[in-house]
């Protein structure tokens, strides 16, 4: 996956509108592959988000609960707890910071299942990163919008 100039541009624009936050971000990226976990450290890291990585649902779940977290991002289908039980067990355990799902589960009713598991966003992969810095800012920029919503198909 290469990054083409689009996205160096999208980077700086994600970094100048998120680095009007109080203080620096950090985010939880919960994703068992190695490439996505160096792709979307790499972008994040540009826009001065530091990122912390488990590399499964169970992993995430004790970081989740260990770490201060801004924001977490699950990918759904992962070994030993996928995103799906990750999610569930964060909320039932009362995790309330955004969580914002990452997979290639893209039909309306694994929107409805991301959703319904906890998730306050859903997108698609490959990743959008001017939509994941979008969805990142609205998240924590506006707490009481949840399940914010990105993809046109799932706006209908």
């Amino acid at each position: 996956m290469t990054l083409s100039s689009d996205d160096s541009k999208t980077r700086k624009q994600g970094s100048q509108s998120l680095k009007t936050c109080k203080h620096s971000l950090s985010a939880l990226l919960v994703e068992d592959a190695p490439e996505n976990q160096f792709l979307i450290s790499k972008i994040l890291g540009n826009c001065a988000i530091a990122v912390e990585i488990a590399n499964d649902g169970a992993e995430g779940v004790r970081k989740a609960l260990a770490g201060t977290f801004d924001f977490i991002l699950m990918d759904m289908h992962m070994p030993v707890l996928d995103g799906y039980d990750a999610t569930r067990s964060l909320r039932k355990l009362g995790y309330d910071r955004p969580i914002i799902a990452l997979t290639a589960d893209s039909l309306a009713e694994d929107h409805v299942r991301i959703l319904g598991c906890g998730c306050d966003a859903h997108l698609t992969k490959p990743v959008d990163f001017r939509c994941l810095l979008e969805t990142i800012e609205a998240l924590l920029t506006n707490a009481a919008n949840r399940h914010y919503v990105v993809d046109d198909i799932f706006q209908k």
